[in-house]
């Protein structure tokens, strides 16, 4: 599910104002939660769910 490009398996994630860069895709943070890590897992969760299932 998640692509190893560099040898080692932690995954970084980089973020940038309302989205961020995981899995070499940019996903939208989830606006509901006040705390930037809130904000991250809720929408990581959710793409992780959807792409688990095969729908968009």
């Amino acid at each position: 599910m998640i692509k190893n490009k560099r040898g080692y398996a932690t995954t970084r994630i980089l973020y940038l104002l309302e989205a961020y860069l995981f899995d070499s895709e940019r996903i939208l943070m989830e606006p509901n939660y006040e705390g930037i890590e809130e904000r991250i897992i809720s929408s990581l969760i959710d793409y992780l769910r959807k792409k688990r299932t095969g729908t968009k």
